[in-house]
């Protein structure tokens, strides 16, 4: 093996360690006391994450699932450990020539290992998945070919059959260091697509894709190299087929139906007028986020849902009072997790006389989609203006 591949492959077993130890030290909150540093790093490289405030309920989630069954997840990471520290180990040719019963043991724990890692992987990815859909396949497929590999290479070799039973070993170690590469490519994903709003799970469905993709192609490129010339053109078929399957499937996930999310956010908006013009503040309370920040005019904002309950109870308390809106234009990023609106109110509150008097204002919302699906506003601008046509910010022939 190369020097440069020896570096690659110690450099993806000491991340692949500090990830396992990191897991088992911190089997249920790993990923919530790694976020402080992944906030300094991002704000050092002057990136704005525009989820930011759904990042602590999308932590809970992905540290959840391991939890709540702690037994389960250190089943997963320590033999995953022993698996990484036995790797380099076997394809050490010094090892193998000069300790030939260590070799063939330290093989058998190693294929045990792989087997008990890859049975709990299954649990976790198919019975517990944070991204849904995307990762089940991932694991299913590529968990599938390491056990695949794994019994594969064993067969081949009780029947001698060292050459084969070499390349499907490749193929079982590219898949163990891949779980090193996920986090690699994870982590430039974050920096590259986290401006553009695209959801936590997303993110991670398409680093797992990519990251066990890579290793498992480099992987079949190691074995076309070092085959002998005959067999080439399969191995080069086998690796262009197996590319243009990892890229397909990572890149076949749809994107958000942005038509679909501003209906949905209108009729949100046109539910929540209808609550507060019929005085329901509960109903009204409830198309706003637990962080949301109202502004009235000409006075200090409003911070925090129970701030904002007492606000709107004083408010619908007041004798006389009334609110309508319209809303004339709404829209969704890109990534479908934020959007906005503008529109026009009308408010009756008494003057300083008691005498009621009508007041129109012009107004911006900000909205976020929850984890569950909802809309809800989390922050809600408005300033009097005179009574005004309708806002069209695009206007056109």
């Amino acid at each position: 093996m190369s020097r440069a591949l020896w570096v690659g492959v110690v450099l993806l077993v000491v991340i692949g360690m500090v990830s396992v130890i990191g897991r088992g030290v911190f089997p249920g909150d790993l990923a919530r006391r790694v976020d402080p540093a992944r906030q300094r790093a991002l704000s050092a490289l002057g990136i704005e994450d525009p989820l930011i405030a759904k990042r602590p309920d999308e932590l809970k989630k992905f540290d959840g699932r391991f939890a709540a069954d702690i037994p389960m997840t250190l089943m997963h990471v320590v033999p995953g450990g022993l698996l990484l520290i036995l790797t380099p180990l076997q394809f050490s040719s010094r090892v193998r020539n000069r300790y030939l019963r260590f070799h063939r043991w330290s093989g058998r724990l190693l294929i045990t290992s792989g087997l008990i890692a890859a049975l709990t992987g299954f649990y976790f990815g198919l019975l517990v998945p944070y991204g849904g859909p995307g990762e089940t396949a991932a694991i299913v497929f590529f968990g599938g070919l390491f056990v695949f590999s794994l019994i594969r290479a064993f067969v081949a070799i009780r029947k001698r059959q060292v050459a084969l039973h070499r390349e499907w070993m490749i193929r079982a170690v590219a898949i163990v260091l891949g779980v090193s590469m996920v986090r690699v490519v994870g982590a430039v994903l974050d920096v590259a697509l986290t401006p553009s709003g695209i959801a936590p799970p997303d993110l991670f469905v398409l680093s797992l894709w990519l990251g066990w993709g890579m290793t498992l192609i480099a992987g079949e490129a190691w074995i076309r190299h070092s085959r002998p010339q005959e067999p080439m053109r399969r191995s080069a078929l086998f690796a262009a087929v197996l590319a243009a399957a990892i890229l397909g499937t990572a890149c076949s996930r749809p994107g958000p139906d942005l038509d679909a999310e501003r209906n949905a956010l209108r009729s949100a908006d046109r539910a929540w007028a209808a609550a507060s013009e019929a005085k329901k503040a509960e109903e009204s309370l409830a198309f706003l986020a637990e962080d949301a920040v109202m502004f009235p005019p000409g006075q200090p904002p409003v911070v925090g849902k129970p701030a904002i309950r007492q606000f709107i109870l004083g408010s619908l308390n007041t004798p006389g009072f009334s609110v309508t809106w319209t809303t004339d234009f709404v829209d969704v990023a890109a990534g479908g997790g934020l959007g906005y609106a503008f529109g026009r109110s009308r408010y009756t509150i008494p003057d300083a006389a008691g005498a009621l008097q009508t007041i129109h204002a012009k107004a911006v919302t900000v909205w976020r989609k929850e984890s569950d699906g909802r809309w809800l506003c989390i922050a809600d601008i408005w300033n009097d203006a005179p009574e005004l046509p309708q806002i069209n910010p695009r206007p056109g022939p």
